[in-house]
């Protein structure tokens, strides 16, 4: 009997020894688990990609109840070392620069500024960056001005350069606009009694030279805009609006 239960305690030990062995150790079983995991999705481009904050600066004032309030305005500019790419940034410095100088002379006199703020927004689609900077007055129209840069050249894109690029028929893209700024511009002011010089405004908004005035750009999802002038006979009589092409 005695040896029966030895040889019992022995098979027992044998058996548990085998269970250990063929059980895989936790932190392998966590190795492989980080190694099954499936890859991590591709990140999108940077928008900001090729653009850097340019001019920045923010004015204050304080309104006859004590408020004080504070606006700023920014500007953006290209990174790229290309002759377009300075003459770009040339021309935004240039086109802004008084809007700058008239706040900081408001300021001076503790008054508000004409502008409500100057901002931008950088859109990258492939080869095309596109800076759309906001321009709001404190009635809040807003007005834009557009740059369109082909990184692959190192040139700046104007209307008929950037189409090409689109690979988009000039001509044809010039009708679609001028048929899709008439149904914004009827939509708007069309009315049973509408003023007299309303035809008058309605050429100077939709007529040939004025639909070439206009000006493309690329939105963030690569669609194809443009900044339009519609003048009417009420308020300001004047107005920048973006109209999908």
């Amino acid at each position: 009997m005695k040896h029966f239960k030895i040889l019992a305690l022995l098979l027992l030990t044998a058996l548990l020894l085998g269970a250990c062995q063929s059980a895989p150790p936790a932190v392998q079983e966590t190795t492989a688990a980080a190694t099954a995991a499936p890859a991590t999705a591709p990140t999108a481009p940077d928008p900001g990609s090729g653009v850097s904050a340019g001019r920045n600066e923010t004015f204050s004032y304080t309104d006859k109840s004590g408020a004080r309030h504070e606006v700023t305005y920014q500007l953006p500019q290209l990174t790229f070392n290309t002759k377009d790419a300075h003459t770009v940034n040339h021309l935004i410095e240039e086109r802004y620069a008084a809007d700058f100088s008239a706040a900081a002379e408001q300021e001076s006199k503790n008054a508000a500024p004409a502008l409500a703020g100057i901002s931008y927004q950088a859109n990258v689609n492939d080869d095309v960056v596109t800076l759309v900077i906001q321009r709001e007055e404190q009635s809040h129209a807003i007005t834009y001005g557009v740059y369109n840069y082909n990184t692959a050249t190192g040139e700046q894109l104007d209307n008929d350069g950037l189409l090409a690029y689109l690979r988009r028929d000039a001509e044809q893209t010039y009708r679609d606009l001028k048929k899709a700024l008439e149904s914004d511009y009827y939509a708007k002011y069309q009315a049973e009694n509408f003023p007299d010089d309303y035809y008058y405004q309605l050429e100077r908004t939709t007529g040939d030279e004025a639909v070439r005035a206009c000006t493309f750009f690329l939105n963030s999802k690569g669609e194809l805009f443009a900044v339009c002038k519609e003048y009417v006979s009420v308020g300001a009589g004047e107005f920048e609006v973006l109209i999908s092409c």
